[in-house]
């Protein structure tokens, strides 16, 4: 996403496919995944489907630590899309990053 000509971000879905230099890269995760692959680092690491988890032997606590020992700068936002728990959360990041970005702009 291309914004105010200026500001880059990126939501990674497929790590294979990230070839393109941004400023804010989201990483999406399943969090009903059963292996988890960190292969990029990333500004925010979104974990979806955490209603899912539990139903697939995933431990949230566990997957939030494997991901802050590997990501140490990054923020981390569990999140269940299709209930709307977290919205408000990545909204509030994605507009902090934004301010931030532009005043590094000028």
């Amino acid at each position: 996403m291309r914004l105010s000509g200026k500001i880059n971000l990126a939501l990674i879905e497929r790590p294979s496919r990230y070839l393109i230099p941004v400023d804010a890269t989201l990483y999406l995760i399943d969090a009903s995944a059963s292996e988890l692959q960190l292969t990029l680092s990333a500004d925010l690491f979104l974990v979806n489907k955490i209603d899912l988890a539990t139903y697939r032997g995933v431990d949230l606590g566990k997957l939030r630590a494997k991901i802050a020992a590997k990501q140490k700068q990054a923020t981390i936002l569990m999140t269940d899309l299709k209930d709307n728990q977290g919205v408000q959360n990545i909204i509030c990041w994605i507009e902090k990053t934004l301010t931030k970005l532009q005043k590094e702009a000028r």
